[in-house]
């Protein structure tokens, strides 16, 4: 007999020997079984928020996009306020940015853009100003345009299509930094003056970055606390994240499965695959039952 043959027999009967060994590590599965129901837990929250927020919310009450809500009519008088609700108001109040307080008290009626220190104090309000009320229309825009899609498919791609476009709206501040400079050249008067002198300074960039970041800090505290600021609105979340419990049990039965391919044994993993299969006809068969 060849070296080769022996090698391969001597091989052929470790791999037989290490099969028939094969035990199963219940510890190590028991303990990724907690780790991926806490994900699927946290993955379940955010996209019924994230839902919520898409389909249900009506953000124009926290982040209001009508420009004149943000600008005073020149025209109007001294006495000109933004008309917002008691709730509004209070809401608009919370977070820079918004209807009330920084930066639009810096801005007088005329909004006047000259070589004075008003003027200099009205440049930078509608710099700053400017770029929030772009980025909040941008929010409103592409939630609003893509409720109207989301309304007409299946309602578990509508969740996982919604969990996409939060997700994806967070890159809408960055919009912040290019509105930042467009703003600081663009206005009334000698914002262009204005502009290119602190361009170097660099107090345009320094503003565009803490912009970016008091945004992307106010946006997900606003998320968070939508559902709260619109009105105890959690039992709306708690609703949906019961109507698609069946979606999210089925992503935890095939994590634990695929764990099982590799922790337990054939008769464990075949167990676990049937009780997983079963698991789906019978959540369908009560989804059938229940639409009729």
């Amino acid at each position: 007999m060849s070296v080769k043959a022996i090698d391969n027999k001597v091989a052929s009967k470790s791999k037989n020997k290490n099969k028939k060994e094969q035990k199963n590590d219940w510890g190590g599965f028991f303990l990724n079984a907690m780790y991926y129901l806490l994900i699927v837990v946290l993955v379940a929250l955010y996209m019924t928020m994230a839902n919520w927020l898409v389909m249900k919310s009506d953000l124009d009450r926290l982040y209001p996009s009508g420009h004149n809500l943000y600008f005073k009519d020149a025209n109007a008088g001294k006495d000109t306020t933004n008309n917002l609700s008691g709730f509004e108001k209070v809401a608009n109040n919370v977070f820079p940015g918004n209807a009330y307080g920084f930066p639009y008290t810096l801005r007088d009626n005329d909004g006047l853009v000259d070589l004075s220190f008003k003027g200099l104090s009205n440049w930078f309000a509608n710099m700053v100003a400017n770029s929030y009320q772009v980025e909040r229309s941008a929010f409103n825009e592409i939630f609003g345009k893509s409720r109207s899609i989301l309304e007409i498919i299946p309602e578990p791609i509508q969740l996982v299509c919604s969990s996409v476009i939060f997700a994806l709206s967070y890159f809408i501040p960055v919009i912040t930094l290019l509105t930042t400079f467009v703003f600081s050249f663009f206005g009334s008067g000698i914002s262009w003056l204005y502009g290119i002198v602190f361009f170097f300074i660099p107090l345009e960039l320094t503003t565009a970055l803490i912009n970016y970041s008091i945004q992307i800090i106010q946006s997900t505290i606003i998320f968070l606390g939508a559902p709260v600021l619109l009105g105890n609105k959690f039992k709306d979340v708690l609703l949906s994240l019961k109507n698609h419990a069946w979606l999210f049990g089925i992503l935890y039965g095939a994590l634990l499965v695929t764990d099982a391919s590799k922790k337990l044994d054939n008769v464990g993993f075949i167990t676990m695959l049937v009780i997983y299969l079963l698991s789906i006809l019978k959540m369908a068969y009560n989804t059938y039952m229940s639409s009729k």
